[in-house]
């Protein structure tokens, strides 16, 4: 019997080697296998609000006194997180990111994974995988934040654009004005060289604010109105038209970098 048992998983180990049309033949399963896992993301929320929810972006800083989304990525498995002093048990949870003191600091997260191995597959895998990343917290001031020349989202950045693939790309000028700027009573973005035919184009109003994305009231013919500076370092703009008017804006998605 044990011969038997020794055969069958040599075999398979050299199944998950095979053409993706044999392994379905032999073990369909072993294609798609993974080894247990610890990985998790981290998403700043825009809004607690459930309705909103989806306004989340994936970051590894946030404005302290924010919420952020905590999720492992590995299924039906024994979670253990250490939050600070917090030990958790959960696939998900949200935990509000608080305290002055801890302004400028890069925060250990961990978790600890336990899930039964994929044997068959992976035959060193011993079921237990461990992880610990980094959230930054950084304070938020209205000022500064519309002031602070290393932002983010300020400069000027070559994009191209998702919707007309054919075009060339495009450089845009990126500014941030606060509330109160230039006798205006809103915080806005000017995006200069971007609107219709080159023109420049506002927009007005942030509604919610991330670290690393920002959502503009709706208006001006737009119902999605967001910036967001991703984890791999693109930018994306990103403009969708409010459906069925008579004379809608143009839409944009562009992606990219700072130059």
């Amino acid at each position: 019997m044990r011969k038997s048992i020794i055969f069958f998983v040599a075999l398979t180990m050299l199944a998950c080697n095979k053409d993706q049309a044999e392994i379905a033949e032999f073990n369909k399963n072993c294609s798609c296998a993974e080894e247990v896992s610890a990985d998790f993301t981290m998403e700043d929320l825009a809004s607690t609000v459930p309705a909103l929810f989806d306004y989340r972006t994936e970051t590894d800083t946030t404005f302290e006194g924010s919420y952020v989304y905590f999720e492992a990525k590995d299924t039906n498995a024994e979670y253990t997180w250490y939050i600070g002093s917090e030990v958790i048990h959960e696939k998900n949870f949200t935990r509000k990111m608080e305290g002055s003191q801890l302004i400028g600091q890069q925060l250990p997260m961990t978790l600890v994974v336990k899930k039964a191995p994929n044997l068959v597959c992976f035959p060193n895998d011993d079921g237990y995988d461990s992880i610990i990343k980094s959230l930054t917290l950084v304070d938020f001031n209205s000022f500064d934040y519309y002031h602070n020349y290393n932002h983010l989202f300020e400069g000027t950045f070559r994009f191209k654009d998702h919707l007309k693939p054919g075009q060339d790309s495009i450089d845009v000028v990126v500014e941030l004005k606060a509330n109160g700027e230039d006798g205006v009573g809103y915080d806005r973005a000017l995006l200069y060289g971007m609107g219709h035919n080159n023109t420049d184009l506002e927009l007005d109003g942030t509604w919610r604010i991330t670290y690393r994305q920002i959502f503009f009231q709706s208006g001006e013919g737009y119902s999605v109105q967001r910036m967001h500076h991703r984890m791999d370092g693109i930018v994306e703009i990103e403009l969708l038209k409010i459906e069925g008017l008579n004379d809608p804006p143009p839409e944009y998605h562009l992606e990219g970098r700072k130059l």
